[in-house]
């Protein structure tokens, strides 16, 4: 009986504890393994707990699988119930699709469900998440963390990440990702200095899950950048630091540090200043045009 109440036919199978037992199978989950195939025990057993719905493409994600095509036909009957399963469980279920090692097929197969309708919106252009191919530049590790994130972003509006219980942290991250893939020109080359300093300023981190988007003759050259931990525009820093400029200055501690800082690392961003000397020079000249903040 407890066999018969499982989500899909392979999680519903037994081995009795005692010597020698034979596998306990009364929906025919062996053959269904033996088939590749994934299908509902029934369909009561999905709407029972509606997370299932969105199980079954997680496992086709995990496990080379195909969905039965009545099983298919229940989850698209039932497809709106999936609001009724606690947020939480969703968003688990997704992190997990999203990472999977077959997930290009199973994010195919959940967008022709439209499970995520109810996490999306009507503006929002839902196309298919970037996969392996469009991430050939990157390495294992570099799909590994970027893929998922980058496929969330796509998937999912921020006010349905929040509704979701996304924590802030993973909410920040897509929105910053989303808004700069809206922004970002055909060839981000054109870009205005201001913006690409901007870019990299605020997306450093997570550089890579925008930069599976890009054309594919740019997308080696910034990865080998980014890559580097010392490349100034990609990674900007100040090539000084507060202390040094109040010591070297006499500047007084408060917000124009802040603002001096940040104009010294854009300058370096694009090269204009290298080193301990040319930065200090710099700043002296940047104090001098803004005297009356001092």
């Amino acid at each position: 009986d407890d066999l018969r109440r499982r989500d899909y036919t392979i999680n519903a199978i037994a081995l009795p504890l005692g010597p020698h037992g034979a596998l306990v199978d009364p929906t025919g989950g062996v053959n269904d393994l033996q088939n590749r195939r994934l299908r509902a025990v029934c369909e009561s057993n999905l709407t029972n707990d509606p997370l299932r719905l969105l199980r079954g493409v997680r496992l086709m994600a995990e496990l080379p699988l195909e969905l039965d095509p009545q099983t298919i036909t229940w989850i698209q009957c039932h497809r709106q119930r999936l609001q009724d399963a606690a947020p939480e469980r969703i968003l688990a279920e997704l992190q997990r699709l999203v990472a999977a090692t077959r997930a290009d097929l199973a994010l195919s197969a959940l967008m022709q469900l439209q499970l995520l309708a109810p996490w999306q919106d009507a503006a929002m252009v839902v196309s298919v998440p970037p996969g392996k191919q469009e991430a050939l530049a990157m390495n294992q590790e570099e799909r590994q963390r970027w893929l998922p994130l980058s496929r969330i972003t796509q998937l999912i509006t921020d006010d349905g990440l929040k509704r979701l219980r996304a924590s802030r942290q993973l909410r920040q991250r897509c929105r910053r990702l989303r808004r700069w893939l809206n922004r970002l020109p055909e060839d981000p080359g054109a870009l205005k200095e201001a913006d690409r300093y901007e870019l990299h300023l605020e997306l450093e981190d997570d550089l890579p899950a925008l930069i599976i988007h890009l054309p594919e003759h740019l997308q080696q050259d910034w990865l080998q950048r980014w890559r580097d931990a010392n490349d100034p525009l990609f990674h900007p820093s100040p090539p000084l630091d507060g202390s040094e400029l109040q010591r070297e200055l006499g500047l007084a501690p408060g917000p124009v540090i802040g603002r001096l800082l940040d104009h010294l690392r854009r300058e370096r961003a694009f090269q204009r200043v290298a080193g301990h000397t040319s930065a200090l020079a710099e700043a002296q000249r940047w104090c001098a045009r803004n005297s009356n903040l001092l």
